[in-house]
């Protein structure tokens, strides 16, 4: 399974999450959790993700722009 970075993933602990970061290669990442209402920054491996919800097809640059836009509108 390759993950890629703003993919959307389900864990095995049948949890949503986003992919913010790869810190190695297709073992290590840093991940925000959905989880119980509230949303968990954390790093997990390749053994924690059960699949893919959806890949990320917008770049690091769009990304930023969507960020920007939810915290300005006070979504984040």
């Amino acid at each position: 399974m390759k993950i890629k970075q703003y993919d959307r993933v389900i864990l095995k602990d049948k949890n949503e999450a986003s992919i913010v970061e790869i810190l190695e290669e297709d073992k290590k990442f840093i991940a925000d959790i959905d989880r119980n209402g509230d949303t968990d920054n954390e790093i997990i491996s390749i053994e924690d993700i059960a699949d893919i919800i959806s890949n990320a097809d917008i770049n690091e640059y769009e990304a930023a722009e969507i960020i920007s836009t939810m915290m300005v509108i006070g979504i984040l």
